[in-house]
This record gives C-alpha cells, structure tokens and sequence, in this order.
C-alpha cells in the first residue's frame, strides 16, 4: 500500500521546487491522481445486523464471528470511523492476516 502511495506521490516529491507551483496547485495535482482512499461507505443499518448476526454473508461467504473480539471490534471500528460495518470487518480480517 505505501509502495504504491509512494509512486503515486513520487513526482512531486522529485520535482524541482520552482516547477511544483503553490502548495495548493501541488496538492490539488496529488489529490487528483490518488484513488479515494477514504470512501469506505456509511454506516448501513442492514452491514450492522449482519455482523450483530455473527454470521454475515461476505464476498468470502458466510463468516462464523464470535461475539467478543470479532463483534466488538468490529463494531467499535466502524463506530470509530464512521463506516460502513462490513467494511469494517473486511478491514480487521485484512489486518489479521498480516
């Protein structure tokens, strides 16, 4: 993920300093070319029932949650970030397995 930060941000980091322009024209240039990194959705009523549930249907298939750690957690993240619930556990499950 940050190899790919890096690149995406690695002209203007190489760039000579008169060539860059204001802060804001560089800025405005990165934020162009980056994905939206922080659209993680909204909460969602239903992504919450499903992971309250302990069994959410995911692109995994259905997940066996246990109540404590995989709900709370979950649920505190989402909570946390303001995002949707799924996503938050596709987050987690993500990280576990680094």
């Amino acid at each position: 993920m940050y190899t790919a930060l890096y690149e995406q941000l690695g002209w203007a980091l190489r760039a000579p300093a008169a060539a860059q322009g204001s802060l804001e024209e560089v800025l405005e240039e990165v934020a162009s070319r980056l994905p939206p990194i922080l659209d993680w959705g909204r909460p969602n009523a239903s992504s919450r029932a499903a992971v309250e549930s302990c069994r959410p249907h995911t692109a995994e298939g259905v997940l066996h949650l246990d109540r404590e750690p995989d709900v709370t957690q979950t649920l505190l993240l989402a909570d946390g970030l303001r995002m949707d619930e799924l996503q938050a556990l596709h987050f987690l499950r993500e990280a576990s397995l680094r």
